[in-house]
């Protein structure tokens, strides 16, 4: 009965699929199409009314629900749209971007142990996502877990040698790991060190010096 509907929505013709859809007593599909085309057009406020129909009440129609987040947080409403897209995803897997941007929405919030919360274990099942362990990274160091920070720092700057800022906290998460634990580093965390120390030139390298010089 959508094959119309669909046509003219792949065609991007959102606006035309919406009466489509419509017009066979779709409204869900409807008012999905039309959250589309207010989305596309800037229009936020509306196209989130739409998007909130077409989500369903548990958010169990993840693209509506993807996009809802989307207005919300182009509207500025960080918590809002975080909250919907992580009870959006549910207990499926969902696609990289949609933790990406509930990251950085929690993030802007202030909530780095929500991050923390959802990314460690899609971080676990994509280790080599850069733009997931990034922002896992951030949450960790700013929550003060320097421990579990270090293998994803680790892995991250393996690809990525010279980010200034995962060098800065990889280098933060092994001075206050060897410190708490009151222990010698090993020949692997000396080794590691050294490069992460070499290879960062940013604004604090006094107190990198600081940091490298305290745990030899």
């Amino acid at each position: 009965m959508l094959k119309a509907a669909v046509t003219e929505a792949r065609a991007g013709r959102y606006a035309a699929g919406a009466l489509e859809a419509l017009g066979e007593g779709q409204q869900d599909v409807a008012a999905f199409f039309k959250g589309l085309d207010l989305y596309l057009k800037g229009q936020f406020d509306q196209a989130a009314t739409q998007l909130n129909v077409a989500a369903g009440p548990r958010r169990e129609f993840f693209p509506g629900a993807f996009f809802l987040g989307a207005s919300l947080a182009a509207l500025g409403r960080d918590r809002d749209a975080a909250s919907t897209w992580q009870l959006g995803f549910g207990t499926q897997t969902r696609p990289p971007v949609a933790y990406r941007l509930f990251a950085d929405a929690r993030l802007r919030d202030g909530q780095p142990q929500s991050v923390v919360d959802v990314l460690q274990p899609v971080w676990e099942r994509l280790p080599t996502d850069d733009g997931i362990a990034s922002r896992l990274a951030t949450a960790l160091v700013l929550t003060e877990q320097f421990e579990p920070a270090l293998p994803v720092l680790d892995g991250y700057l393996t690809r990525h040698p010279d980010d200034q800022d995962a060098l800065l906290s990889a280098i933060l998460a092994q001075y206050e790991v060897s410190t708490r634990r009151r222990a010698r580093l090993s020949v692997d965390e000396a080794s590691r060190l050294t490069r992460w120390a070499r290879a960062y030139r940013g604004p604090q390298r006094a107190l990198v010096d600081r940091y490298v010089d305290a745990l030899r």
